[in-house]
This record gives structure tokens, sequence and C-alpha cells, in this order.
């Protein structure tokens, strides 16, 4: 992780990171991981222009990211080099909340999880 335990209005960032360089474009799919047992980051606490953007249609209402359809980061690493960052960003507001969690999973093509649970945790500032 680069930044995996922020204030809020800063952005969660993670690396991902190959053992050496490919020659062309490499992807994979980061989904988020549902927690029921502590508060989830929702679409009330990311940038939501960035949200549009991942996901085309923001629900009304204050939803966890993990339960939004068809929202997942996809992540590319360049040919001839060997890490990316990913990047949440999230925004500060007035309201006194409750420290805020996600989870995110690498998956391989079928859809299989493939490697850690990618955590970040986001602190209020009020």
């Amino acid at each position: 992780p680069v930044a995996d335990e922020v204030t809020e209005g800063q952005p969660l960032r993670w690396r991902v990171s190959l053992s050496e360089p490919a020659d062309v474009d490499l992807y994979t799919v980061l989904v988020p991981v549902p927690d029921d047992t502590r508060p989830e980051l929702s679409t009330k606490d990311v940038d939501h222009d960035w949200l549009v953007d991942m996901v085309g249609v923001v629900p009304e209402g204050e939803v966890p990211l993990s339960r939004l359809d068809y929202f997942a980061l996809w992540v590319s690493v360049p040919p001839g080099e060997t890490e990316t960052e990913v990047t949440v960003p999230t925004v500060g507001d007035e309201i006194a909340e409750p420290t805020e969690y996600v989870g995110f999973q690498n998956t391989d093509d079928e859809g299989e999880p493939q490697g850690p649970v990618l955590t970040g945790t986001v602190l209020d500032a009020s």
C-alpha cells in the first residue's frame, strides 16, 4: 500500500506490482469486497465525478461501494513497467462519522480471487 489509511478528503492509494516487466499491457480487475462487520466506504464518501466515470449512473442515497452494480477498479500495468498505482479519491465533509473501510480483491479472468484483499481505512476529519 502507498496510502491505505487516510483522513477523509485524501486519496486511498495502492501499488500493484509485477515481478518483471511485460511486453504488453497487463490488466487486472479489483472488485469491492463486502464487510458486514464494520462501516463501509460509500457513494457519499468518494468523489462524485470519479464515481460517475467508474459506474455511469450513481444511485440515489448512500450505498456502500461493495454493493454497487458493475463497480470495479480496472488496473493496467503498461508495457516495460513493473508497477502502477490505484487510487480511490475520498471527499471530506463536516459530518461526524465512524472510521470507514473498503476492501478490493484481485480476480482472474473467471472472477476467482487472487492474492490478498487490498484494504483501505478512511478516518473522520471533523
